[in-house]
């Protein structure tokens, strides 16, 4: 290790977010992930293989059968697989690779919101620099701030004006009159809008103060938000006859096929919600993108969209679906759009709610597992390494790898001859990176669990 270097480089290198980390040391610091696995589709069916992560980048991005080709792109897994830190990866990756015909955009996860969404699309110049100005203003509206409570409660009553007009038959009209009528009850309004109810969920997909909001928070209803216990019924019997008799049909123990249904039925107006809660028009994000797309076609360039969680999108979500899945050829020729590949994270359960025509538009769906980066002993070791490494580089240096395309098999390596003697972690390419200070591979598997002898990996 370079002392004097390091210490002005440990604070640039070790960051909390990769996201803050600059291209140069987050490629030098990152832990390639092992067997991933991807979903290709052919014909009627998926197709599925085990592929390394320069593999699927090179098939996306480089190979001259898809590169020119719309690309609807999955990346999906558990929460805390790694989805955001590959799409992290193929982000640096595709700037150390620059292609001047393709514009690259990176919507980041952010706060995860649909308002933190919409400050890094107005930070976005070809958004900046579209011809719609009456959706740009729209969006920029939704952008301004409003009162936590006043919100919250525009998003309850939202809700009941939607039910009040709509004309389906998914409820029939009396039991849909007597959930209208619960909802207007003062004590089940208090139990939805209480701390952790889905109200808040819903509002903090919008828009959140809290620091300690869960990112993978899915903004609808569950069956246990309108599962009622025989203590809260007691609370209702001066509640309207109708509010009542819903509530009982909702006692715990009950009809869990019409909770189910009730469940359901609210989430089905979660979207246009949120969008009139927010004042956001469903077709504002779809032309946007079409835009964007018709302005790069004018340029002669191809768009690749980078989108680390699709849940940052929450309101406007489908909307977006439509915009990504229409390609550039066929009957869409016509509105002179340029090549678009988009690659979207999205977490299982997540993924397990896209409809149909979605999913038989996606090209390739690739699957993060868990512990396929971070839980093997030679990944922590590989990790340390290349820590180490690039605290002891001058930010130039792997700035320089970055501009001649940040191939693995050219990342500098620190020589330390001083303690030559210390062990080493190899790298892939056959490079060895001194482990100094850390002083055995052996004390590093010995203190996390592991048995076994000193080696060389």
């Amino acid at each position: 290790m370079n002392t004097a270097i390091a210490k002005k480089r440990i604070g640039q290198v070790l960051r909390i977010d990769s996201i803050d980390s600059t291209d140069s040391d987050f490629l030098a610091t990152h832990v390639p992930f092992r067997k991933i696995a991807v979903c290709t589709n052919s014909g009627d069916k998926f197709e599925e293989a085990y592929r390394s992560e320069e593999n699927i980048f090179n098939e996306i991005f480089t190979s001259e059968e898809s590169k020119n080709e719309h690309q609807f792109v999955i990346v999906e897994g558990s929460s805390g697989a790694g989805k955001s830190h590959f799409i992290r990866w193929i982000y640096a990756k595709l700037s150390a690779n620059e292609d001047k015909n393709d514009a690259v955009l990176l919507i980041r996860r952010s706060d995860n919101t649909l308002k933190g969404t919409i400050r890094q699309l107005l930070d976005i110049k070809e958004v900046k620099e579209i011809s719609n100005k009456e959706a740009y203003e729209r969006l920029i509206k939704a952008n301004q701030t409003i009162t936590e409570g006043k919100f919250k409660s525009t998003i309850y009553h939202q809700f009941i004006v939607e039910i009040e007009n709509d004309t389906s038959e998914v409820l029939g009209n009396i039991k849909r009159k007597k959930l209208i009528a619960l909802l207007n009850n003062s004590v089940f309004q208090d139990k939805l809008m209480a701390p952790g109810g889905p109200i808040e969920r819903i509002y903090s997909k919008i828009t959140s103060t809290s620091p300690s909001v869960d990112l993978d928070l899915i903004a609808q209803f569950n069956e246990a938000d309108l599962t009622l216990d025989i203590d809260f019924i007691d609370q209702l019997e001066d509640a309207d006859r109708k509010a009542q008799d819903i509530a009982n049909d909702l006692l715990e123990g009950g009809d869990d096929e019409f909770i189910r249904k009730i469940t359901d039925y609210l989430n089905s107006f979660v979207e246009t919600v949120i969008q009139t809660s927010a004042g956001i028009e469903p077709g504002d994000f779809q032309q946007i993108f079409k835009e964007i797309r018709q302005e790069l076609k004018r340029k002669g360039k191809g768009l690749i969209l980078l989108i680390e969680d699709i849940t940052s999108f929450t309101g406007v979500d489908q909307a977006l679906l439509n915009a990504l899945v229409t390609g550039h050829t066929g009957s869409n020729a016509v509105d002179g759009l340029c090549k678009l590949i988009s690659v979207v994270g999205t977490t299982t359960q997540y993924y397990n709610r896209f409809r149909d025509n979605y999913r038989d538009r996606i090209t390739k769906q690739i699957t993060i597992h868990d512990g396929v980066i971070g839980e093997n002993k030679s990944d922590l070791i590989q990790f340390t390494a290349r820590y180490l490494n690039a605290v002891s580089l001058d930010s130039e240096v792997l700035d320089e790898r970055v501009k001649k395309g940040a191939y693995p098999e050219d990342m500098p390596v620190h020589t330390d001859d001083e303690h030559d003697h210390w062990d080493k972690f190899k790298l892939s390419s056959g490079k060895r990176i001194s482990l100094f200070p850390i002083r055995h591979q052996r004390y590093i598997l010995l203190h996390h669990g592991s048995k076994g002898t000193k080696t060389d990996l």
